[in-house]
């Protein structure tokens, strides 16, 4: 049985989010740089939130690259014929939700945590 590329990109996509997150893990970025790491206004204000941004952002991009593999997986499992209109959809709209949900979600914690009193 051939392998259904467009679901199979959707894939491959979240195993790019899992091995990004390994590599930030694996090499975390220590200090605030314009080059590596999770880099917005917010999380480079200072270091205590350069550090938690980043810490975060790992996390909610292994989640995002389970949610693409699994967006993959239940795709390439759909008896759905002449469905590639479809699946270019959900691969390219998947793809670009992980990556805003992953900014949103990053950026929000980053408020909760540091723009609410708790800490600074």
């Amino acid at each position: 049985m051939p392998i259904d590329p467009i679901p199979f990109t959707l894939v491959l996509e979240g195993l790019i989010f899992l091995v990004a997150a390994w590599i930030s893990a694996r090499f975390p970025a220590r200090k605030i740089n314009l080059t590596y790491g999770y880099r917005t206004k917010a999380s480079m204000a200072s270091q205590e939130r350069w550090d938690f941004a980043q810490a975060y952002a790992r996390r909610e991009m292994t989640r995002g690259g389970l949610y693409l593999i699994a967006g993959g997986l239940v795709l390439a499992t759909l008896p759905i014929p002449g469905q590639i209109v479809l699946d270019l959809i959900v691969v390219l709209g998947g793809t670009v939700w992980v990556c805003v949900w992953l900014y949103r979600k990053t950026e929000a914690a980053i408020s909760a945590r540091f723009d609410s009193g708790h800490a600074s």
